[in-house]
């Protein structure tokens, strides 16, 4: 989920419920008001989760966030098709191999904001 605040969100919020967001991609971006002065905000993402935030817990859910389960069956069935010789069609095995790295990137931001705030490592 999409959100902005005008101060730094932390990376693990817990809401007192139980439940927790987990505040990722944070990026400094400086906007005019309706006055024409500049301002800084925060836009960032939030998953909300139930329970003590883990390694192992967050990143099916940032993953989650980006693929659908039937998006990454997608993905993995064309790979395959292409892989078996089913398929010419070299696309498919360039949006698997993205889809691939893009997992990595995204267990690599999730370890480095939990090294960040020292909880929770693997």
């Amino acid at each position: 989920m999409k959100s902005n605040s005008d101060v730094r969100p932390p990376i693990l919020q817990d809401l007192g419920d139980g439940s927790w967001h987990y505040n990722y991609n944070i990026k400094e971006v400086q906007r005019k008001t309706e006055s024409e002065e500049e301002k800084t905000v925060f836009e960032y993402e939030t998953i909300h989760i139930w329970g003590q935030p883990k390694y192992e817990t967050l990143v099916p859910l940032v993953i989650a966030e980006q693929y659908s389960p039937s998006k990454e069956t997608s993905l993995i069935n064309k790979y395959n098709a292409y892989a078996l010789k089913l398929s010419t069609n070299k696309q498919d095995k360039n949006d698997y191999e993205a889809y691939l790295a893009h997992t990595f990137e995204i267990k690599a931001m999730v370890k480095q904001d939990l090294q960040d705030i020292n909880t929770n490592m693997p």
